[in-house]
């Protein structure tokens, strides 16, 4: 009997105890808040792992470095066979009879002095497509009387240093040469009115045992013939 009244007591200064904590509070806890902040501290205890997404960044990264590499890759190989084009079609454009013709008759203008102007470009070393701006201010005045006049005709002739192969010289100032034909003809000027030569490493006209003489022999003169 006395176990009975003891837990009654208990029970009873329980209740009481509850009641003053509610009463006192600025909300009535329910059971569905008690779900809910159940349901947060879960969620709390269940954060997203931090590790996987770096790494599918870091794959990300890496797989855009690839595809830059790669476009680099294609594009510098574009490039190439562009390059490879290019000299294929000028190379297909050359014929050694009339080459030899031209060669000798740009030697005998040049000679003689029958012409009515001559200047002259120069390249970089191993270069046959870089005009700087100031040899082409002397290809667009040579344009503009060939275009003015067309009884007029201009004889382009390609020149190398002594460096490298004899073969691989006579094609580089074949390729010289025929740049500079290009432009001409982009400014207007007829192939009718163009003749080209490759001359390799002939008649140079600096020390090729100097650097300052092998920069003068790459070149291309053009003479202004009627």
């Amino acid at each position: 009997m006395k176990s009975l009244l003891i837990l009654t007591g208990i029970i009873l200064l329980s209740f009481q105890i509850n009641r003053i904590i509610v009463n006192n509070s600025d909300k009535v806890v329910t059971a569905s808040d008690v779900k809910i902040l159940d349901d947060k501290l879960i969620t709390k205890n269940d954060l997203p792992e931090i590790a996987p997404v770096y790494r599918s960044a870091k794959s990300i990264r890496s797989e855009a470095k690839v595809s830059a590499k790669a476009e680099v890759k294609t594009t510098t190989a574009v490039s190439a066979q562009k390059s490879t084009v290019t000299k294929a079609k000028a190379k297909s454009l050359f014929s050694k009879d009339q080459n030899n013709n031209f060669r000798m008759l740009h030697k005998l203008i040049k000679a003689s002095g029958n012409y009515i102007s001559m200047s002259t470009v120069q390249f970089d070393f191993n270069q046959f497509d870089a005009l700087d701006s100031e040899s082409f201010q002397v290809v667009m005045k040579y344009a503009d009387q060939l275009v003015f006049d067309e009884s007029l005709k201009v004889s382009i002739a390609g020149f190398t240093d002594s460096k490298g192969a004899a073969d691989y010289n006579e094609q580089l100032s074949w390729m010289r040469a025929n740049d500079v034909r290009k432009y001409f003809i982009e400014l207007g000027v007829k192939e009718s009115q163009i003749m080209i030569s490759a001359n390799g490493i002939a008649d140079p006209v600096g020390d090729n045992k100097t650097f300052e003489g092998r920069a003068m022999n790459r070149r291309v003169e053009m003479a202004l013939i009627k």
